[in-house]
């Protein structure tokens, strides 16, 4: 049998992503406790994909969010969309109070980056992205709204 050759376009980055092996908490916002699902990195970014753990908290927060939408739903469907005003906020930005940096040695860890949370189906899942930095290890540092440091190094290697 022929040797399969790999193919990808030129504007396509190499991916790699390290999954840890048993879970790493990030911290909790709200009763919500929020865990590390996994980090991915390409030539130029770093990304820490992160969800909620399940529990009676992330359940009643669904709950009411689905009660909210229907709510407004109702009121677009016998009111229209100005009366309706904007749909409720989905439950999962309550991830996003928890503040995640990735700091490097000598920096105070603001570096740019891009937060996204939730989203049909994907209501318990946030990342944040940077641009890729140097080194032999990266830190992300994730602080909770109760002031709780969590920290996470990772060694870049493993992403290769």
């Amino acid at each position: 049998m022929d040797d399969i050759t790999t193919w990808s376009p030129a504007d396509v980055d190499r991916r790699a992503s390290l999954v840890p092996t048993r879970p790493s908490p990030l911290g909790a916002a709200g009763g919500v406790v929020v865990i590390v699902e996994r980090i991915e990195c390409t030539d130029q970014r770093v990304r820490l994909q992160a969800r909620a753990v399940l529990n009676d908290e992330v359940e009643r927060l669904t709950l009411r969010h689905w009660a909210d939408s229907r709510a407004w739903r109702d009121r677009v469907a016998t009111d229209g969309w100005d009366a309706a005003g904007d749909p409720p906020t989905g439950p999962g930005t309550v991830l996003t109070e928890i503040d995640v940096r990735l700091v490097e040695a000598g920096e105070s860890g603001h570096r740019d980056r891009v937060v996204a949370c939730g989203g049909s189906g994907t209501e318990w899942s946030v990342s944040w992205e940077w641009p890729r930095p140097a080194g032999d290890t990266w830190t992300f540092a994730a602080t909770s709204p109760d002031g709780e440091l969590v920290t996470l190094r990772v060694d870049p290697r493993l992403l290769r």
